[in-house]
């Protein structure tokens, strides 16, 4: 929700929140803070929008930054188009539909196969699903920390975490380094 009002550059009310566990002691109060309404014990957790949101401008639109991350994924897309492998596959999915990580069982539907199928094609390979994630994730967190000005939060977000410090974890566990180590030295070395 914040990161959604920092986008319009106003309040943002979301048509329904839809949580997928029972309503707590507290549950008036989801209301009051969300500013929407709230549906408790749905069969997955969803938050719905307003159609007319869709058409409205972004308040904090970068046009250069938006032309850096699809060159990026351009590039990437493009050097994995020479491969074939469901590895090669699901890396060129997870670049072209940023933001967006499946489930191993969701990205097996996605390939029309079973995940059961997908986990043993991927095995023979040499990977795992969670790998394929990780090495995605980190490519293009590296690519964000050096090419754009996003704060790691927006990095977060795009790589789909929920917490900077998870992205953060993760970073560090990747490259030796946290992120704002990083993207300094890659400035300093620009």
């Amino acid at each position: 929700m914040t990161f959604a009002s920092q986008l319009i550059g106003e309040f943002y009310a979301f048509k329904a929140v839809k949580l997928g566990y029972p309503a707590p002691d507290h549950a008036a109060d989801y209301e009051k803070i969300l500013k929407s309404p709230v549906v408790f014990g749905a069969p997955q957790t969803e938050i719905e929008i307003f159609r007319e949101r869709l058409d409205q401008p972004m308040h904090m639109a970068c046009e250069e930054t938006f032309e850096i991350c699809a060159r990026q994924c351009e590039r990437l897309a493009s050097s994995l188009s020479e491969r074939a492998s469901p590895a090669d596959d699901i890396r060129r999915y997870l670049v072209m539909n940023p933001g967006e990580f499946p489930s191993l069982d969701e990205m097996a539907e996605k390939m029309s196969m079973s995940s059961r199928t997908l986990r043993r094609k991927l095995q023979e390979s040499g990977y795992s699903y969670q790998k394929l994630l990780d090495e995605v994730r980190c490519e293009l967190a590296t690519e964000y920390l050096k090419e754009t000005n996003l704060s790691q939060k927006e990095i977060a977000y795009l790589l789909g975490y929920k917490m900077v410090s998870s992205f953060n974890s993760a970073f560090r566990q990747w490259t030796g380094s946290p992120p704002s180590h990083f993207r300094r030295s890659q400035r300093l070395s620009s």
